[in-house]
């Protein structure tokens, strides 16, 4: 339920009631809870304590296992101090311990946890992780295996070796999709969208994207679905669909002004080329393309993404952006023009008399000459 400091008292009151009575079992499965309730929390310092504690307490009572489950959450503590020497010691006795009772399985996982914080080569680190994946096949450990995969698919994605870094994301992705495990789909499949983008198979990283966006949005997270909409139109434009790059981009700019975010409403907003932050006159740029949102009406039929085109051609023409201004217009222009084929009820004189008043807004201050000047300047610059 969340309410970790009940929790801490509970397993505290749990821990002295148990050693009043004597009972070792009870005291060990206090201290773990008490363990995981202070790390959770990120209250290191006493985790740590309690920790060392736990382990010393299985030691004597002869529980290997739980003594090295324990070691193993007392590295991760450890790491998160920035004690990563300690950290890899206490890995390594885990790791030990379990190599001496034979159990594959938790060497498996203690071989994750060693490398995850060892400073390790990435050669080193594709041999170790595609060891690991075979050991977690071979115990039909599935979690741990699909961990394994999306971390060699890092590694490999590190040494340019894409086509072998899609293949591990693939397999983690279908290990995710059998298991039910929606969030750590979402993850690996953003790490599989940029590995196919970056191998050229522009096509396929697309259907990634979108099967993210679809998954995010079933979620209600709005938030990552603008970002996933981002990374979609990243990809769209490495295969040259201009459009369709500006089309998710738009849709983003609008939920993130939802969301109230202007940091990334104007970061997306500068990737359109309008620049809204960080430039010459960004602010009266940022002032008017807000002034025009508010001032178009919410009931011209164009919806949310037609209003961002609208006001974005405004200001990218006054502003001299006239190719930028063109992409929008077509974006506009598609945008009309599904809203129709829906049979949306609104007269085409309706969408007319918007694009008039666009034109005749984005004509008073807008300067030809500087646009010419600055198209004429954009041909010129070399490019690499």
């Amino acid at each position: 339920a969340e309410r970790f400091e009940d929790a801490v008292k509970a397993h505290t009151e749990s821990l002295t009631l148990s050693r009043e009575l004597g009972d070792q079992g009870c005291i060990g499965e206090a201290l773990m809870g008490l363990a995981d309730t202070l790390h959770e929390t990120r209250r290191y310092d006493e985790a740590t304590e309690v920790l060392d504690e736990s382990v010393r307490h299985f030691a004597a009572m002869g529980d290997w296992h739980a003594e090295g489950l324990q070691l193993m959450r007392l590295g991760d503590t450890l790491f998160a101090r920035k004690r990563s020497a300690e950290a890899v010691e206490t890995f390594r006795r885990a790791l030990v311990l379990y190599q001496e009772r034979g159990d594959e399985h938790h060497q498996a996982i203690a071989l994750q946890n060693l490398w995850s914080v060892s400073d390790l080569s990435a050669e080193e680190a594709v041999d170790n992780y595609q060891r690991l994946v075979a050991v977690c096949h071979k115990v039909c450990d599935r979690a741990l295996e699909s961990v394994a995969l999306n971390a060699l698919g890092n590694k490999l994605k590190q040494l340019d070796r894409y086509e072998e870094a899609v293949a591990a994301y693939r397999e983690a992705a279908a290990i995710h999709e059998e298991r039910d495990e929606e969030r750590l789909l979402l993850t690996v499949l953003n790490n599989l969208g940029i590995a196919l983008r970056t191998a050229g198979r522009i096509a396929e990283a697309v259907e990634v994207h979108e099967r993210e966006i679809e998954l995010f949005r079933a979620r209600g997270d709005r938030h990552k679905e603008a970002e996933a909409l981002e990374r979609l139109a990243t990809t769209l434009r490495c295969g040259r669909r201009r459009l369709e790059a500006v089309e998710a981009r738009i849709k983003a700019v609008g939920i993130y002004r939802a969301q109230n975010d202007t940091w990334c409403e104007d970061r997306t907003l500068a990737d359109l080329g309008l620049r809204v932050r960080d430039a010459p006159g960004a602010d009266r740029t940022k002032a008017g393309y807000t002034l025009l949102l508010a001032n178009l009406p919410s009931n011209n039929g164009l919806g949310e993404e037609g209003r961002t085109s609208a006001a974005l051609i405004v200001m990218q023409m006054r502003a001299g952006h006239l190719i930028a201004a063109f992409w929008a217009s077509a974006s506009l222009t598609r945008t009309m023009c599904r809203l129709l084929d829906e049979g949306e009820n609104q007269a085409p004189g309706q969408y007319l008399q918007t694009v008039k008043q666009l034109l005749m807004t984005s004509l008073r201050g807008a300067h030809p000459f500087r646009g010419l000047i600055a198209l004429r300047n954009r041909l010129r610059r070399q490019t690499t």
